[in-house]
């Protein structure tokens, strides 16, 4: 058609770029009748953050899979047009501006190592592959056992899968080689604030805000416990602590805001709500702030707009149980509870910690005359009001739930006995 199209970015931004297309066997060829219209086959233009996408064994060559650090937040600009005239564009190369980069891994390095066990387990980590990390995390500190990076990251597994005590002692053999380390301390503080120790999160996550990768989301976290405690002017102080390390850090944001609505200030939240909306159009717990505090405005559902919305309604309402505003939580789950068992679930164990059980039981009821079509649960945060609703309501629909939770956790052996107990309901 003597059209095209240019991709650019400036050097700094993004490094990753590739054509991709289906393949031109029938395995690909059936994708023609099902996202094409009759023209054949169709590319696309992909450009990434990383070099590459992360599949396989590619982290064995230099291009590991990079990740975020917790609650970073990251930007990026970039610009696709259409080139009418491929003639008078031109690719503006010169080798002398560039330096090569390695390629291949150097020879000779021991996969076998403590290192090399410790580094495929923190890739299988970054590719979300929990049962393949573990394993590989375990035989670098059989081969060294105080090898601090790999407990560390073993305590992080801990905690993703709510196995609190398990994370404690990872983090603590870390902490006793290095009482500063700061992946083990911050780790070991989310512990601690699960178990609702506030006093010994908020002493770790300190430590681990000593360290520029953790500073942003520790303090962030020391200020949404703070917030649960009713401290108001200390939770923004905490939270602006967390701005000062990444401004753009979303719960501090939203810590700052619900904290200006408690202490009165409505004026002052609503004016960080319009402001960060202004910036990121997308974040729902600001808009959702924002008609908290503000007349007029379009209530927050109206701009959740995703294929899933009820994942949308229990991360939101998963943060402010954590915040200790019970109220905004059962709103979110509610709301959830509209398309999934698991929000009735989480309304009604919010509603039985605000102390009104005759109201829990009955949403837990009408959650047990729910489908559990598609409801499939993953956080490790739904498990407490899984198990409370286990022990409240005889319905096979619960342990079944928490069993699903549990196998979600990589928990296979506990999952299994739950489904055992469920007989042949």
């Amino acid at each position: 058609e003597g059209l095209g199209v240019v991709h650019s970015n400036h050097v700094t931004q993004k490094y990753g770029r590739k054509v991709w297309l289906w393949p031109l066997s029938r395995a690909g060829a059936i994708w023609e009748d099902l996202l094409t219209d009759s023209d054949g086959q169709y590319t696309e233009l992909q450009s990434g953050r990383a070099f590459n996408q992360p599949e396989g064994n590619t982290y064995k060559t230099p291009f590991k899979h990079p990740t975020f650090a917790p609650g970073a937040t990251d930007t990026f600009e970039e610009d696709w047009t259409v080139v009418r005239d491929r003639s008078v564009f031109e690719k503006a190369w010169n080798p002398a501006n560039y330096s090569d980069r390695p390629q291949t891994a150097p020879d000779g390095f021991d996969w076998e190592s403590a290192y090399g066990h410790y580094l495929t387990g923190e890739q299988k980590l970054r590719q979300a592959k929990w049962r393949e990390a573990e394993p590989e995390l375990l035989k670098a500190i059989e081969k060294e056992p105080c090898f601090v990076p790999a407990l560390g990251q073993l305590a992080m597994l801990a905690v993703r899968n709510a196995q609190y005590a398990k994370a404690h002692a990872y983090a603590a053999k870390a902490l006793s080689m290095n009482t500063y380390d700061a992946t083990a301390n911050y780790y070991d503080g989310l512990a601690f604030a699960a178990e609702g120790r506030s006093h010994a999160a908020k002493e770790r996550l300190g430590l681990a805000a000593y360290s520029p990768e953790f500073r942003s989301a520790a303090f962030a976290e020391v200020a949404r416990l703070e917030l649960k405690e009713g401290h108001l002017d200390v939770a923004e102080a905490m939270a602006e602590k967390a701005l000062s390390a990444n401004a753009l850090s979303l719960d501090a944001i939203l810590v700052k805001i619900v904290a200006r609505r408690l202490s009165g200030d409505r004026e002052g939240a609503g004016r960080l709500a319009s402001d960060i909306l202004a910036r990121l159009p997308l974040f729902p717990a600001a808009r959702y702030e924002l008609g908290r505090v503000s007349a007029g405005f379009a209530p927050v559902e109206a701009y959740v707009r995703g294929e899933l919305p009820q994942e949308t309604y229990l991360e939101l309402g998963t943060w402010y149980e954590a915040a200790g505003q019970l109220e905004d939580a059962a709103a979110f789950f509610e709301r959830a509870g509209a398309r999934t068992a698991i929000g009735l679930i989480r309304q009604a164990h919010a509603v039985h910690l605000r102390g009104d059980d005759g109201a829990a039981r009955r949403i837990l009821a009408k959650a047990a005359a729910t489908s559990v079509d598609f409801a499939l649960p993953f956080r490790r945060e739904t498990l407490p009001a899984l198990g409370w609703a286990a022990r409240e309501n005889p319905s096979w629909k619960f342990a079944y739930l928490k069993a699903v939770l549990l196998a979600a956790l990589t928990r296979d052996a506990e999952a299994n006995a739950l489904l055992d107990d469920c007989g042949t309901n």
